[in-house]
């Protein structure tokens, strides 16, 4: 093994560590060793991505890209640079070419799904999320995004809101879970105590306070608000 793929294996060991800064500086040291290495690139690359460095991700993207014209997996890294500096149409066509050698990888088909997303094609974001999911229904993470795909369509609404209790496998733990109470399911209110609580963002949290008052004139003897 190489000194520079051994900086890159340690730097994968590092970031499952959790020592992040760590990992990026044996990848930083990986590139400046050796500025061809397509493990190296591909991994500062990522590095770069995650702390939303995406001008120089997409440097990098490219240039592994040139490296490793036949592998999907790195035009599809490029369609998400692409993707997080706005240039829809660039990264469509990297995300494209990632489908076209790889059509069998539910990733690219995540990623497509959120490109169409986020340029408002919401039919087709549910398409390329679906077409993910027959591949392999892998993580919370495709699941989550399918969710919102449904909501943003608004075809199905009460499908939609099932789907999206997959976030309860992903949100960080929260205070009120300490409480014990049982959640609310709807059952009927009369003579209930309910207590609604932020669940991601006091933004949301405040706009939906209002139903507090629906609750009310549905039967509930109190509603609380933390």
């Amino acid at each position: 093994m190489s000194v520079v793929e051994e900086l890159c294996a340690h730097a994968t060991r590092l970031r499952g560590d959790g020592y992040a800064d760590e990992a990026h500086a044996a990848l930083v040291r990986a590139v400046t060793l050796d500025g061809d290495h397509p493990l190296a690139l591909a991994g500062l690359r990522d590095s770069l991505l995650v702390r939303r460095r995406f001008d120089a991700a997409l440097v990098l993207a490219r240039r592994v890209v040139e490296l490793a014209p036949h592998d999907g997996v790195q035009w599809d890294r490029l369609g998400c640079a692409l993707m997080s500096l706005d240039r829809f149409d660039e990264a469509r066509s990297a995300l494209d070419r990632a489908l076209k050698l790889a059509p069998d990888n539910p990733t690219h088909w995540h990623q497509a799904a959120l490109l169409a997303h986020r340029t408002g094609d919401h039919a087709a974001a549910l398409r390329y999320a679906v077409e993910a999911r027959s591949l392999d229904p892998y993580g919370v993470n495709l699941r989550h995004d399918l969710a919102h795909f449904k909501l943003a369509l608004g075809d199905d609404l009460a499908d939609a809101l099932m789907e999206y209790e997959v976030r309860w496998e992903s949100l960080h733990h929260l205070a009120p879970w300490d409480l014990h109470l049982p959640e609310w399911r709807g059952a009927p209110l009369a003579g209930k105590r309910l207590l609604l609580h932020s669940e991601q963002g006091l933004g949301d949290a405040i706009m939906l306070a209002r139903f507090a008052r629906d609750l009310i004139r549905s039967g509930a003897a109190e509603v609380g608000l933390c």
